[in-house]
């Protein structure tokens, strides 16, 4: 469930058709990307989207993909060398 947080702990129901879950790693221009990052960090940053909205880019939604996974850690690299193997059989 989400739910919104109010002051001193209490929380409320939202609704939920005006949120997403959203997939990182996220696709953008390697250019606009890399000027999106010159700017000043932020804590409103949750993720790269983020940053590209706060500096003026349009972010748009596209269907994700369960095989579209973040690489972070050693056991994730097993997981992508399966799913590249799966892709070229």
């Amino acid at each position: 469930s989400i739910r919104h947080v109010g002051a001193y702990g209490s929380s409320k129901a939202v609704d939920r058709a005006a949120y997403v879950a959203v997939q990182t790693p996220q696709g953008f221009s390697g250019m606009e990307f890399r000027q999106a990052y010159g700017m000043p960090y932020s804590q409103a940053f949750t993720d790269d989207a983020s940053v590209m909205e706060a500096a003026g880019y349009d972010v748009r939604l596209v269907e994700g993909s369960p095989v579209n996974i973040k690489v972070t850690n050693p056991s994730d690299i097993a997981i992508a060398e399966l799913l590249l193997r799966q892709c070229n059989d």
